[in-house]
């Protein structure tokens, strides 16, 4: 009852909003400073055309927020005859803010996969970036992807620039572009771009960082996978390695192609500022020190210092770290 504890208690309940009947979580202080909304009081409108979306191409059943399937969480969306779920993530209300287990969304995951479903988790940022790319990945992941296909051996491989690489990621990948070292696509019998993939090359290793396509491009990995594996030959590196990020409803593509997996990583934060998740590395002790905007107090923690300034961790579900031995 709210005698037994304090307004300012950091301690976490479960409560129930009365109108919607959703449970959701939130710190007793929360509760008492900020409207007492629940989290998908702030992130409705995105879910609500996810969900509409999906009923626009998807004829089975379609379940909401329910907790009967990996008990006592939640799936915002779930598909039970294809074992698809999908949870929109507001940013606000995921950070460790309203949401102080750093494993929330990892153990959820993993309740997920437990019971073979595959869950997809779309970030607010993401999807006020791209709301289209979103919707086309969740049809993807359904297995109802209606884009043209295009087989990889009616395709070429070509190094491109790095501004060719920026556009084209910046429309087809959901975390858009980043730097590499080699940029290499396919391209299809007229000349267009259909696939891209960006490399970096680390010490020893060269990293595939990005790979997206335009049409489906059956086969199109392995085949920019080959042309690695001759640049690392080349460059006398040891392996080629990935990432999988767990959040996007990963489903074994790298082990098909022949990667082992070298280590499975633990979630990993990022803060939330203005609204979208900033890596950590934009907040480090020294930028609060440096930054006149920022406001910097001796002897607090790089945490401390991020909360004084309403800045809050995000954690993610962490990612698998695959690796492929080259051989000359």
């Amino acid at each position: 009852t709210p005698e037994n504890v304090a307004p300012r208690s950091k301690e976490v309940f479960w409560w129930l909003d009365p109108t919607t009947n959703q449970e959701f979580q939130r710190t007793v202080r929360d509760m008492c400073t900020r409207p007492p909304l629940p989290p998908c009081a702030q992130s409705s409108g995105g879910e609500r055309e996810i969900y509409e979306f999906i009923k626009s191409f998807y004829s089975g059943e379609i379940i909401q927020h329910t907790r009967s399937v990996i008990a006592p969480q939640e799936i915002d969306i779930y598909m039970p005859e294809i074992k698809v779920g999908v949870e929109f993530n507001g940013v606000y209300w995921h950070s460790e803010k309203n949401l102080p287990d750093k494993n929330y969304h990892r153990n959820k995951y993993l309740a997920a996969q437990q019971e073979g479903i595959t869950l997809l988790m779309v970030w607010e940022d993401d999807y006020r970036r791209n709301p289209d790319l979103i919707k086309e990945s969740i049809r993807s992941k359904m297995g109802f992807d209606n884009r043209p296909t295009i087989y990889a051996r009616k395709t070429t491989v070509h190094r491109v620039s790095s501004d060719e690489a920026r556009e084209f990621c910046s429309l087809h990948h959901v975390q858009g572009y980043t730097t590499g070292s080699y940029y290499l696509a396919l391209k299809n019998g007229e000349g267009e771009i259909v696939a891209m993939s960006i490399w970096k090359k680390l010490g020893t290793e060269l990293r595939l960082e990005r790979y997206c396509t335009k049409p489906r491009v059956i086969g199109g990995l392995g085949k920019l996978l080959k042309e690695a594996k001759n640049i690392a030959v080349v460059e006398s590196l040891a392996s080629i390695t990935t990432f999988a990020d767990l959040s996007t409803g990963y489903t074994g593509t790298y082990e098909k192609l022949g990667f082992d997996i070298e280590v499975n990583i633990k979630p990993d934060y990022k803060y939330v500022h203005k609204e979208k998740r900033v890596h950590k590395f934009n907040f480090r002790k020294h930028r609060f020190m440096s930054n006149p905007d920022l406001i910097f107090e001796h002897g607090m923690t790089e945490k401390e210092l991020a909360e004084l300034n309403g800045l809050y961790r995000i954690w993610d579900c962490g990612k698998i770290k695959y690796s492929l031995p080259v051989t000359g």
